[in-house]
């Protein structure tokens, strides 16, 4: 018998439940050891609890390295999941594999007292969640009708006396300047963090800055510098290449055209002449980048625009999407799947590497 330990933290959620991953695994450890099981294996996540199953890595892997007689163990129920279909997904594959489900610390004399305690619980657990995003969704919409700003304010900015404009930070704006400076001297990310906080630069926390806060500053467009709550502080020039970038990353979010063009004109960005982006213009960078088809379909991924203006197969993407479910059946993580993709040199539409949620709609998908 083998204790699977799946822990979960959930980024809105973490700070109102008051306990961690190593506060989780301390518990389930404890209960592991109670039960006299000293084989175990650990997996996480830092997910909501309402995403499905395999769009969590830890949890999928966790299911996936389930035996007869194995037992999944959390700390908490709702460290496993608030959504009853979930919940009911997971139930199923605990079933088919013989595993039971354990939450440290409650005691169960009956098997039939479980499932009935576990559906209550759960049903419960929504519930609590729903009443979570209610009053988030009450607070934001008080706050918004104050005219106060929401949502988080970006690196090297900050809010303006009137509590609803964004403004340049000059500190933020100086480590920005400092670090794309270093950059372009072709130096390594871990160098530039280390120079920066060399000399005397500190993150917001006031902890030294990681490479991936510098490489999210090497990245900072040049036109991020002044913004309004929904809307630009007025008309900014930008290269057609950041533009195009801009345009083709949200369309790969399955954006709608028209939702790309009101979203680029948010930001400031103009056409040749000047004036406010169209559809039309927004269509043609993608039509050029191959993402549409000339009535703007969408070209789901594993296909192109043929010659004659039809969808035909991609070859090179259908091979990819091939490997990808080859190597999900060879019972390799998503992870592992991620790492082996972008680690042989494969690229995404916008020439980036692949992120996880991309890989996961790549197993959804049926090869012709």
């Amino acid at each position: 018998m083998r204790a699977i330990i799946y822990l979960r933290v959930s980024t809105h959620a973490q700070k109102e439940l008051g306990f961690g991953l190593q506060a989780q695994r301390k518990m389930c450890e404890l209960e592991a050891k109670i039960r006299g099981i000293t084989k175990k294996l650990i997996f996480s996540d830092a997910i909501s609890g309402g995403m499905e199953v395999w769009i969590r890595p830890g949890l999928s892997d966790a299911l996936l390295a389930l035996k007869k007689g194995d037992v999944l163990m959390v700390s908490h129920r709702d460290r496993l999941a608030r959504n009853i279909q979930v919940i009911a997904d997971i139930m199923r594959i605990l079933r088919n594999t013989k595993a039971t489900l354990v939450v440290a610390g409650e005691q169960r004399s009956e098997q039939k007292s479980l499932l009935l305690e576990t559906t209550l619980a759960d049903v419960l657990a929504q519930h609590e969640q729903k009443i979570i995003q209610t009053r988030t969704r009450n607070a934001l919409q008080v706050m918004k009708s104050q005219n106060r700003r929401i949502g988080n304010v970006p690196f090297g900015l900050q809010v303006a006396a009137d509590k609803k404009h964004l403004e340049p930070s000059n500190i933020e704006q100086e480590i920005i300047q400092q670090a794309q400076k270093l950059s372009s001297l072709k130096l390594p990310l871990a160098a530039i963090a280390k120079e920066i906080n060399e000399r005397g630069f500190v993150s917001r926390t006031g902890t030294p800055f990681k490479t991936i806060q510098v490489k999210r500053m090497i990245q900072l467009p040049t036109w991020q510098a002044k913004a309004d709550i929904g809307q630009s502080s007025g008309k900014i020039s930008t290269a057609p290449r950041d533009l195009n970038r801009f345009v083709i990353s949200l369309r790969l979010k399955e954006y709608s055209i028209g939702a790309i063009a009101r979203e680029a004109n948010k930001q400031g960005f103009t056409s040749k002449k000047g004036t406010a982006l169209r559809n039309t213009q927004i269509s043609r960078i993608l039509q050029k980048a191959h993402l549409v088809m000339p009535n703007n379909r969408f070209v789901p991924y594993g296909f192109k625009i043929s010659s004659s203006g039809q969808l035909a197969e991609c070859p090179q993407e259908q091979a990819l999407i091939l490997l990808v479910q080859t190597l999900r059946n060879q019972n390799y993580s998503l992870d592992d799947i991620l790492q082996h993709v972008n680690h042989h040199g494969h690229t995404s539409r916008a020439g980036k590497p692949f992120h996880i949620t991309q890989i996961v709609r790549m197993l959804d998908k049926q090869l012709v």
